[in-house]
Protein backbone atom coordinates (compact mmCIF):
# COMPACT_ATOMS: atom_id res chain seq x y z
CA UNK A 1 0.00 0.00 0.00
CA UNK A 2 2.71 2.44 0.86
CA UNK A 3 4.35 1.92 -2.51
CA UNK A 4 1.08 2.85 -4.35
CA UNK A 5 0.65 6.01 -2.26
CA UNK A 6 4.26 7.02 -2.88
CA UNK A 7 3.83 6.45 -6.62
CA UNK A 8 0.68 8.68 -6.67
CA UNK A 9 2.56 11.46 -4.85
CA UNK A 10 5.40 11.31 -7.35
CA UNK A 11 2.94 11.42 -10.26
CA UNK A 12 1.15 14.38 -8.68
CA UNK A 13 4.45 16.19 -8.24
CA UNK A 14 5.42 15.46 -11.85
CA UNK A 15 2.06 16.80 -13.04
CA UNK A 16 2.54 20.04 -11.12
CA UNK A 17 6.01 20.49 -12.64
CA UNK A 18 4.68 19.78 -16.16
CA UNK A 19 1.88 22.33 -15.71
CA UNK A 20 4.38 24.88 -14.39
CA UNK A 21 6.55 24.37 -17.48
CA UNK A 22 3.70 24.47 -20.04
CA UNK A 23 1.55 27.25 -18.49
CA UNK A 24 3.77 30.23 -19.49
CA UNK A 25 3.87 29.00 -23.09
CA UNK A 26 0.09 28.59 -23.20
CA UNK A 27 -0.37 32.01 -21.61
CA UNK A 28 1.92 33.63 -24.20
CA UNK A 29 0.00 31.93 -27.01
CA UNK A 30 -3.34 33.17 -25.63
CA UNK A 31 -2.05 36.73 -25.19
CA UNK A 32 -0.64 36.65 -28.73
CA UNK A 33 -3.96 35.51 -30.18
CA UNK A 34 -5.76 38.29 -28.30
CA UNK A 35 -3.26 41.04 -29.23
CA UNK A 36 -2.81 40.08 -32.88
CA UNK A 37 -6.55 39.67 -33.31
CA UNK A 38 -7.11 43.20 -32.01
CA UNK A 39 -4.41 44.62 -34.29
CA UNK A 40 -5.89 42.79 -37.29
CA UNK A 41 -9.36 44.13 -36.44
CA UNK A 42 -7.98 47.69 -36.38
CA UNK A 43 -6.13 47.13 -39.66
CA UNK A 44 -9.34 45.94 -41.35
CA UNK A 45 -11.30 48.88 -39.95
CA UNK A 46 -8.75 51.43 -41.18
CA UNK A 47 -8.55 49.67 -44.54
CA UNK A 48 -12.33 49.79 -44.98
CA UNK A 49 -12.55 53.42 -43.92
CA UNK A 50 -9.84 54.60 -46.33
CA UNK A 51 -11.53 52.71 -49.19
CA UNK A 52 -14.85 54.36 -48.32
CA UNK A 53 -13.17 57.77 -48.33
CA UNK A 54 -11.45 57.25 -51.70
CA UNK A 55 -14.70 56.10 -53.31
CA UNK A 56 -16.27 59.39 -52.26
CA UNK A 57 -13.22 61.38 -53.44
CA UNK A 58 -13.28 59.69 -56.82
CA UNK A 59 -16.99 60.32 -57.33
CA UNK A 60 -16.93 63.89 -55.97
CA UNK A 61 -14.37 65.10 -58.52
CA UNK A 62 -13.76 68.83 -58.24
CA UNK A 63 -16.66 69.58 -55.88
CA UNK A 64 -15.60 72.07 -53.18
CA UNK A 65 -16.95 69.64 -50.55
CA UNK A 66 -15.06 66.57 -51.86
CA UNK A 67 -12.49 66.40 -49.03
CA UNK A 68 -15.15 66.94 -46.37
CA UNK A 69 -17.36 64.18 -47.79
CA UNK A 70 -14.40 61.79 -47.91
CA UNK A 71 -13.36 62.58 -44.33
CA UNK A 72 -16.94 62.07 -43.12
CA UNK A 73 -17.21 58.72 -44.95
CA UNK A 74 -13.98 57.52 -43.33
CA UNK A 75 -15.01 58.83 -39.91
CA UNK A 76 -18.39 57.13 -40.20
CA UNK A 77 -16.75 53.75 -40.80
CA UNK A 78 -14.24 54.28 -37.99
CA UNK A 79 -16.89 55.43 -35.51
CA UNK A 80 -19.18 52.55 -36.42
CA UNK A 81 -16.41 50.18 -35.36
CA UNK A 82 -15.59 52.29 -32.29
CA UNK A 83 -12.04 52.93 -33.54
CA UNK A 84 -12.01 56.68 -34.28
CA UNK A 85 -10.22 57.95 -31.17
CA UNK A 86 -6.77 56.70 -32.22
CA UNK A 87 -6.70 58.27 -35.70
CA UNK A 88 -3.53 60.34 -36.02
CA UNK A 89 -4.25 62.01 -39.37
CA UNK A 90 -5.95 61.74 -42.74
CA UNK A 91 -4.09 62.79 -45.88
CA UNK A 92 -5.70 63.49 -49.24
CA UNK A 93 -3.24 63.94 -52.07
CA UNK A 94 -2.56 63.95 -55.78
CA UNK A 95 -0.58 60.97 -57.01
CA UNK A 96 1.78 60.89 -59.99
CA UNK A 97 1.34 58.45 -62.88
CA UNK A 98 3.19 55.76 -60.89
CA UNK A 99 0.84 56.17 -57.93
CA UNK A 100 3.39 57.96 -55.72
CA UNK A 101 2.24 60.72 -53.41
CA UNK A 102 3.11 64.25 -54.53
CA UNK A 103 4.05 65.80 -51.19
CA UNK A 104 3.51 69.39 -52.32
CA UNK A 105 -0.06 68.49 -53.31
CA UNK A 106 -1.11 66.90 -50.02
CA UNK A 107 -3.85 68.07 -47.66
CA UNK A 108 -3.27 66.82 -44.12
CA UNK A 109 -6.18 66.76 -41.69
CA UNK A 110 -6.03 65.97 -37.99
CA UNK A 111 -8.79 66.02 -35.42
CA UNK A 112 -8.24 67.41 -31.95
CA UNK A 113 -11.48 68.56 -30.34
CA UNK A 114 -15.10 69.17 -31.23
CA UNK A 115 -17.39 67.20 -33.49
CA UNK A 116 -15.62 64.79 -35.87
CA UNK A 117 -18.58 65.01 -38.25
CA UNK A 118 -18.05 68.77 -38.64
CA UNK A 119 -15.24 69.33 -41.12
CA UNK A 120 -14.52 72.78 -39.66
CA UNK A 121 -13.34 71.01 -36.48
CA UNK A 122 -10.55 69.26 -38.42
CA UNK A 123 -7.15 70.97 -38.37
CA UNK A 124 -6.08 71.75 -41.94
CA UNK A 125 -9.60 72.03 -43.35
CA UNK A 126 -10.19 73.23 -45.99
CA UNK A 127 -7.11 71.84 -47.69
CA UNK A 128 -5.05 74.49 -49.44
CA UNK A 129 -2.19 72.41 -50.88
CA UNK A 130 -4.52 70.41 -53.15
CA UNK A 131 -7.89 72.18 -53.21
CA UNK A 132 -10.75 70.04 -54.52
CA UNK A 133 -11.64 72.68 -57.12
CA UNK A 134 -8.17 72.31 -58.70
CA UNK A 135 -8.64 68.63 -59.60
CA UNK A 136 -8.73 67.80 -63.28
CA UNK A 137 -11.95 65.93 -64.13
CA UNK A 138 -12.31 66.17 -67.94
CA UNK A 139 -11.68 63.04 -69.98
CA UNK A 140 -10.21 62.79 -73.45
CA UNK A 141 -7.86 65.76 -73.42
CA UNK A 142 -4.10 65.96 -73.34
CA UNK A 143 -4.17 66.25 -69.55
CA UNK A 144 -5.04 62.96 -67.82
CA UNK A 145 -7.63 62.73 -65.08
CA UNK A 146 -6.17 63.24 -61.61
CA UNK A 147 -5.07 60.26 -59.57
CA UNK A 148 -6.21 60.93 -56.04
CA UNK A 149 -5.07 59.15 -52.90
CA UNK A 150 -6.14 58.97 -49.30
CA UNK A 151 -4.06 57.80 -46.36
CA UNK A 152 -5.22 57.18 -42.82
CA UNK A 153 -2.57 56.92 -40.12
CA UNK A 154 -3.87 55.13 -37.03
CA UNK A 155 -2.10 54.33 -33.76
CA UNK A 156 -3.00 50.92 -32.34
CA UNK A 157 -2.32 50.55 -28.62
CA UNK A 158 -1.60 47.02 -27.47
CA UNK A 159 -4.18 45.88 -24.91
CA UNK A 160 -2.04 44.06 -22.39
CA UNK A 161 1.27 45.95 -22.74
CA UNK A 162 2.86 42.60 -21.88
CA UNK A 163 6.18 41.39 -23.25
CA UNK A 164 6.53 41.94 -26.99
CA UNK A 165 3.15 43.72 -27.08
CA UNK A 166 4.33 46.93 -25.50
CA UNK A 167 3.60 50.49 -26.69
CA UNK A 168 1.80 51.25 -29.95
CA UNK A 169 2.11 50.35 -33.60
CA UNK A 170 1.23 52.59 -36.51
CA UNK A 171 -1.28 51.36 -39.05
CA UNK A 172 -0.76 53.34 -42.25
CA UNK A 173 -3.25 52.48 -44.98
CA UNK A 174 -3.37 54.13 -48.43
CA UNK A 175 -5.70 53.77 -51.42
CA UNK A 176 -5.40 55.52 -54.80
CA UNK A 177 -8.09 55.98 -57.44
CA UNK A 178 -8.63 57.92 -60.64
CA UNK A 179 -11.12 60.79 -60.40
CA UNK A 180 -14.36 59.97 -62.21
CA UNK A 181 -14.71 62.11 -65.35
CA UNK A 182 -17.33 64.84 -65.21
CA UNK A 183 -17.20 65.71 -68.88
CA UNK A 184 -15.23 65.59 -72.10
CA UNK A 185 -12.29 67.91 -72.69
CA UNK A 186 -12.80 70.40 -75.53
Amino acid sequence: MKFAQLKKRRERGATIIEVALVMPILLLILISIFELGGAFRDYLTVSNSVRDGVRILSASGDSPEADCRAILAAVDTLELAGRFSDVDRIEIYKADSNGNQITALTNTYSFSIGDPTDCDDWNGYPGTNYPPTSRYVLAGGTTPLDLIGMRIVYNHDWFTQFGPYNGTIEINETVISRVEPEGIAP
